[in-house]
């Protein structure tokens, strides 16, 4: 029984080893969750427009910034790719497409209509930054901001009654109870029945 050996197919000689490996992991092949992270100028681009987009995106001096950095081409590629012009609005406005726009949530946070959950407690109780980020939210939508509803708490059963008097015949293991539960309401308390 004789061992084989594999050897991998002989490299092109017209390509180096880096030019080959650039060349087997084009920015085609690669899905847009990762060039979206990866690649700069896409990432700049994300940053830089937002989810609210942006009016005359070509006459900002930040995009001119964006195209000496990274090029030209690269840039002009990148709006292709992820943005699209919205024309119901006036001016239009240059938005991430719903793509870009769901994947950019790492980039930018959660989305505008995710802001009212996004910034409450889990017991529904807004945070500080809350009503900030509601006003934000209604400058967006060109709407006057209301103000925040609060969530009704509901109380647990047994927590707004009185402890009733003691009745003086009352005995000696329930007058340990009630003193015991005064001291420390919220615990949970037992007893155990020692004989004597």
């Amino acid at each position: 029984m004789s061992l084989s050996v594999y050897h991998p197919p002989p490299m092109p000689a017209s390509e180096t080893p880096r030019e080959w490996d650039s060349n087997r992991r084009s920015s085609k092949a690669q899905p847009l969750y990762l060039r979206l992270y990866w690649q700069s100028h896409l990432t700049d681009l994300v940053r830089l427009l937002g989810y609210g987009g942006s009016a005359h995106l070509e006459n900002r001096a930040e995009f001119h910034e964006l195209v000496e950095k990274h090029g030209e081409d690269k840039m002009r590629a990148a709006v292709e790719e992820i943005t699209v012009l919205d024309e119901t609005a006036c001016p239009p406005v240059t938005k991430l497409t719903a793509q870009a726009r769901k994947l950019a949530v790492q980039l930018l946070g959660p989305t505008p209509e995710q802001w009212d959950a996004y910034y409450r407690h889990p017991n529904g109780e807004p945070h500080a930054i809350h009503a900030q980020k509601m006003a934000e939210l209604a400058a967006m939508k060109g709407q006057v901001a209301k103000a925040p509803k609060e969530k009704r708490r509901r109380q647990k059963p047994g927590t707004d009654r009185a402890v009733p008097e003691q009745s003086p015949g009352a005995s000696t293991i329930v007058q340990q109870y009630r003193d015991a539960k005064e001291r420390h309401p919220g615990m949970l308390l037992l007893f155990r029945n020692v004989a004597k």
